[in-house]
């Protein structure tokens, strides 16, 4: 084979390969979305189940200092919820449900006086829920819908 012959080669192999990285190239996209799918499903699934680990430990708890401390618990949970939410690094689906959720919870807490000033309590510092309270500012007009809502 002379060089030419080598040339025609060379360039029939980048064509195909230019025409094989075409083709693959939606079905990567395909998969990366699907796996992104799985994943956020998955997120969803384990936020509920945290989400009903810490009301179910909120509600068993027995004596006033458990509940406190389940109490304490679950703020930290929805701290770690608003971070997630004020960052936007949850995808649109489980963005819209948790954020339903951290809302409905939040309503709760402020239509129960008691819960409301354990809330306040639990600030210690300027930097204590700072997701948190950002996170109200931004929603308030939801929590308010919330609670009337749930007539409290």
């Amino acid at each position: 084979m002379t060089d030419q012959d080598w040339t025609i080669v060379a360039a029939i192999g980048q064509a195909a390969s230019a025409i094989i990285a075409a083709i693959t190239l939606p079905l990567i996209f395909w998969q990366v979305r699907e796996s992104r799918k799985a994943a956020d499903l998955q997120s969803l699934e384990t936020f509920f189940a945290n989400t009903l680990e810490r009301e179910s430990a909120f509600v068993r708890a027995a004596t006033q200092e458990e509940k406190s401390q389940a109490f304490t618990e679950y703020l930290n949970f929805l701290e770690c919820q608003a971070a997630a939410l004020n960052g936007a690094i949850l995808p649109k689906v489980s963005r819209e449900l948790v954020r339903d959720k951290v809302v409905d919870a939040l309503a709760l807490i402020e239509a129960q006086s008691a819960w409301h000033a354990e809330l306040e309590k639990a600030i210690l510092t300027p930097n204590t829920f700072t997701n948190l309270t950002t996170f109200i500012r931004r929603h308030r007009k939801y929590i308010n819908q919330a609670k009337a809502g749930s007539g409290t």
